[in-house]
């Protein structure tokens, strides 16, 4: 058994509302260690959601650690590319617009992207029951306004959701 008492290490938190090692203020500033290092204004990526915004600042605050150079860590998160199939946009037919996010595997996941991707109405989801809790799709979408469709061996640990359609009614068998 290896011996890690030697081993220094720090605590770093991140928030989007309150103070921390790297934080984003109500007019959008950030800062680390209460010092001002930008506006969130100033952040150019292709990544949408508060959940992307934190990775962001984790990624600033690693970069301030080791004393990098914020324009060349700016123009690192703008030429980032996001992940195949996780929140890509598809493309805009008769006025909607269609993503693809087949790879948001997990409840939470699912829950970032439809608030990040603002006026969602209609999901699509589906896979494997990969034996994990689903609560977190009835409490984000018992109350919605968006329309869930299941096509998936897990719809039925996911519904019952007041007014939506039993499944054979969705699929038409």
């Amino acid at each position: 058994q290896q011996d890690f008492s030697n081993i220094k290490s720090h605590l770093y938190t991140v928030s989007l509302n309150d103070k921390a090692s790297i934080y984003v203020d109500n007019n959008g500033d950030i800062y680390i260690n209460d010092k001002y290092l930008l506006n969130r204004k100033d952040i150019i990526t292709e990544l949408k959601g508060e959940h992307n915004l934190k990775n962001i600042l984790f990624a600033l605050m690693v970069s301030h650690i080791y004393g990098l150079d914020l324009t060349k860590t700016l123009e690192s998160i703008k030429n980032f590319k996001p992940l195949e199939h996780r929140m890509e946009l598809v493309g805009k037919y008769d006025g909607i617009i269609f993503y693809n996010d087949v790879i948001a595997t997990i409840p939470e996941a699912t829950i970032n992207a439809c608030t990040a991707l603002e006026n969602v109405n209609t999901l699509i989801f589906g896979g494997l029951d990969r034996k994990i809790d689903y609560s977190g799709y009835n409490a984000r979408f018992i109350t919605a306004k968006e329309i869930p469709v299941g096509i998936c061996k897990v719809w039925y640990k996911i519904v019952p959701i007041p007014d939506t359609p039993p499944l054979t009614t969705l699929l038409g068998t």
